[in-house]
Formats: structure tokens, sequence, C-alpha cells
């Protein structure tokens, strides 16, 4: 398998550094002034769990309670965000950029807790050049807006889902994924049949 070195990669494998910024600043300048504390434990978790970091030539494009969008000459590259982000209340010249990013985790920070599975925004369908996606805390009903997307890293944990065979083909219709990781919440049954159709696909198990 050919080794990739581009930020959906690193999103996955890096190893977890020191990641304090704020919005403008780039590379390895860092700064812990940020703007709450929703954007605060948004930074601190995609840290630890998948490694973010900034190389010398990105910074914040964008940064409220519900979203961070991280990029490079005003080209957002990935961005996390919460459920209910909107990509209206970005600048209309970032709001078009926006569906260039090849990097996207979604989860449920700052939203009510009694809601434990949300919808996926019907924005993520028009990320067509997405490499790496993150979707916890989903209802998985809708993602068949992803289906032949290029992603090669795909990040399910804490799911639902009613339909195993449409999961199945959605997931395998993605054909140029490498890396699947998950959680109890994908079933034996559904992993079992992946892997029997998806041979060459890496499947990693994460707990709760």
């Amino acid at each position: 398998m050919v080794q990739k070195t581009t930020i959906w990669s690193i999103l996955f494998f890096a190893a977890c550094g020191h990641l304090t910024f704020a919005q403008g600043m780039t590379g390895k300048e860092s700064f812990d002034v940020m703007a709450d504390d929703t954007t605060k434990f948004l930074i601190s978790w995609a840290q630890s769990t998948f490694g973010f970091s900034l190389s010398k030539d990105e910074r914040i494009l964008y940064s409220d309670e519900s979203v961070i969008v991280v990029g490079k000459n005003e080209v957002p590259s990935w961005v996390v965000s919460t459920y209910n982000f909107s990509p209206a209340i970005l600048s209309t010249s970032l709001q078009m950029q926006l569906n260039s990013s090849q990097s996207l985790i979604i989860n449920a920070f700052g939203m009510d807790a009694t809601v434990k599975f949300h919808q996926i925004p019907s924005w993520l369908g028009d990320f067509a050049e997405l490499k790496s996606l993150a979707l916890w805390n989903a209802d998985l009903s809708a993602l068949v807006i992803c289906k032949g997307f290029p992603i090669s890293y795909l990040d399910l944990r804490r799911v639902r889902y009613a339909d195993s065979s449409s999961l199945i083909e959605v997931i395998c219709s993605l054909k140029d994924l490498e890396l699947f990781i998950h959680d109890d919440s994908i079933s034996d049954d559904v992993i079992s049949t992946l892997k029997e159709r998806l041979p060459n696909m890496t499947f990693i198990k994460k707990g709760k």
C-alpha cells in the first residue's frame, strides 16, 4: 500500500502533539486565548483523538462554538464541527471554498446530551472531495449522501443505523477506502460482511 503524506493521513495516524492556537495563528505559533470553552474542547478532542496539528502554511480560517475551519491560502483543508453547524454562518468566499476540504470530523460537542444520535447534516453531501470522514454520535440513515466519495479513512463511533444492507452498500461504494475505524455500535455481522467484500481494507476497533 502506498503511504500518503497529505493532511488526511496525518489526522488519523499522527501521534498527539502540542496544539494550542487561535484564529489567525499559523504553523508553530501558538497561544491559549480561545473564543469559548466549547472551542477549547473541540481543539482538545481533535488533538487527543486524531493528533491534529497545523503545518507551517496552515492557519485557522474560522472558529466558533460550532466549527473550526483550517486551511492555507484561504482554502480549507480540514474541518471539525458539531451537528448544528451551518455553512451559512461563514463568509461567502469561505462558503464557496468549504467543499474543497479533504478532512471532516463531526461530533456532538456542546449539544443536548439527552440526544444520543444526531441526523447527518445535508451539507455533508456537498463535500465530494473528502479523503477522511469521522462521524460520532450520528444516525447513519442519510449516510447515502456520501456514496461514491473518494474517502480513504472512515471513522464511525457511537452511531446507529436501521438498515445494515444500506450501510454496507454505502461503505463498499467508497472505492478508495483503506481504513475503517469503528466501535461496538457497528455490529459484528456488518464487520464480517465488510471484511469479506473488502479484504484489503484495514479495520480498527476502538473501545467506547
